[in-house]
């Protein structure tokens, strides 16, 4: 019982609570989309569009910062749990009108844009499920509680940035702009678990911090309302738990197939060119591999591997071996590296080619001064090379006959002198 009291004590919301009527003003006036709250709504639009557009997350992060779509979420929360259904109205009008407002701006900049390709950022924002939920869920819980504190912190902020409102719509507007159904309705799905879990977070918190109802209301109706809230919930969640599970299973087949990858190939040190892996339905795993052709019953073997000991039964093993045969995509990486190290040729030649016309001595004349420094000195080449590092050097090989050599340093100090501070290396032959 005592260890109950602790707990009880430490966790008690009812302390610091502000009064329940300046709590429901300020909700109202949240719930209100004219003037300043409007404007603040299109602005968020275009800024969180152009952070999608542009896959920056500084900006989307302002973006939802600005956004003021929180008001009527938590407003409807609200109204659900004091009975105020004038307030319901009001918040879901208002909210329908901010998500059309919303929708339609970022349809038509996304429409002008010239940046048409869907970055990460954006592409994060289509694909909602379970974590979502929760996010959303107790996102909720916390701004209802900081909102219904005497001292008002920071966490409405933190709230905005962690359920994530305004991207999901922009990412809705894009994929009706582009005609990516897909997108669109993922977005706009993820913008909906979103609403719902914080208007429900919202009435449960609302609930246990004991607020007087506005009316009561008869037992039938209670029964409505709670039905209608449980659907809500089942429809959000359900769908949500199904992307979850796709997530999770997806994620298993990648560390799987990467296994097979690394165990099968990498460890035998094949040469792997490039691997995809395709975690959708049907799965698949496909290889370019340059340096063995595998014969079919390797092939066959490989692909019994796949489906018993790294328990890939659905998976398709392919391996592409055939140089003629290959797409263009196939050789991205090669061809890469082989521009990478052509323009590293061509910048070699380039610096080679400008040494030896402005700064290569004539090999005769500095054979003839070496050998004043070391007359054992018979023959001499010289040029310039370019070190592991980039660096410009300048070689001298040196040929002492059958005669050893007198000044080894004294010979390096004085072709480092004339040639002025450059990098000299000396060798014999």
């Amino acid at each position: 019982m005592h260890l109950k009291h602790i707990i009880s004590d430490l966790f008690e919301l009812h302390t610091d609570k502000a009064p329940e009527n300046e709590v429901i003003e300020a909700v109202k006036k949240g719930v209100i989309f004219r003037g300043t709250n409007l404007w603040l709504l299109v602005f968020a639009i275009f800024v969180a569009s152009i952070g999608l557009n542009t896959n920056s997350t500084a900006v989307i992060i302002g973006a939802m910062l600005i956004s003021p779509l929180m008001g009527p979420i938590v407003g409807a929360g609200m109204a659900l749990a004091i009975n105020d259904f004038a307030l319901l109205k009001k918040a879901l009008k208002n909210l329908l009108i901010a998500t059309l407002i919303a929708m339609t701006v970022s349809t038509i900049y996304f429409f002008i844009t010239p940046l048409r390709d869907a970055q990460s950022e954006l592409l994060a924002r289509t694909s909602p499920n379970i974590f979502d939920v929760l996010i959303a869920l107790f996102g909720g819980l916390a701004g209802i509680v900081g909102v219904s504190r005497k001292e008002k912190s920071n966490v409405i902020p933190g709230v905005a940035i962690a359920t994530a409102l305004m991207p999901p719509l922009c990412t809705a507007g894009y994929g009706i702009a582009t005609a990516q159904l897909q997108y669109m309705l993922g977005a706009f799905y993820l913008y909906l678990i979103n609403c719902t879990f914080i208007c429900i977070a919202t009435f449960l918190m609302v609930k246990y911090l004991r607020f007087q109802p506005v009316q009561y209301v008869d037992k039938q109706q209670a029964i409505r309302i709670r039905s209608i809230m449980s659907t809500a919930v089942a429809i959000m969640v359900l769908p949500a738990i199904f992307f979850a599970w796709q997530v999770v299973e997806e994620n298993r087949l990648r560390k799987k197939a990467n296994r097979f990858i690394e165990e099968q190939f990498i460890a035998k040190e094949h040469i792997v060119l490039s691997k995809k892996i395709i975690a959708s339905v049907p799965a698949g795993i496909e290889l370019v591999v340059l340096d063995k052709t595998f014969s079919q019953q390797e092939l066959d073997s490989l692909q019994t591997l796949v489906r018993t000991e790294y328990q890939m039964p659905n998976t398709i093993l392919r391996i592409r071996q055939d140089r003629q045969k290959l797409t263009k995509s196939d050789f991205s990486n090669l061809v890469e590296q082989q521009a990478a190290n052509a323009l590293r040729l061509v910048n070699v030649e380039s610096t080679l080619n400008r040494m030896h016309e402005n700064n290569t001595p004539d090999a005769t004349q500095l054979l003839r001064e070496v050998q004043q420094i070391d007359s054992s000195i018979v023959a001499l080449h010289c040029g310039w090379l370019v070190n592991a590092v980039g660096d410009s050097v300048f070689q001298v090989k040196l040929n002492y006959g059958d005669a050893k050599p007198k000044q080894g340093k004294e010979l390096t100090d004085y072709l480092k002198a004339r040639m002025t501070g450059k990098m000299v290396l000396v060798n014999g032959w």
